[in-house]
């Protein structure tokens, strides 16, 4: 098993599902529309937990639109 399977496998056995919302559509710029997902305080603290344990990793490095402080959304259409 790699240390990435590995690090996932105790994070999912160690934190339980948290909640979160997706309602209304939004778009950057002309490339991407997208639905708005809102993360509850719980879901927020346990993605950033998500990301701390994956930065642990030396190939997995996050920038600034992927990591902690991203906008959450699910993609709907792309132009790419």
């Amino acid at each position: 098993m790699s240390q990435l399977e590995k690090t996932l496998n105790i994070f999912s056995n160690s934190n339980d599902a948290t909640p979160y919302e997706i309602h209304g559509y939004d778009h950057f710029d002309d490339r991407v529309i997208y639905m708005k997902v809102f993360m509850s305080n719980d879901a927020k603290f346990v993605h950033d937990k998500l990301i701390d344990e994956l930065s642990s990793i030396n190939y997995i490095n996050f920038d600034s639109h992927d990591g902690k402080d991203k906008i959450f959304h699910v993609t709907i259409s792309s132009k790419k």
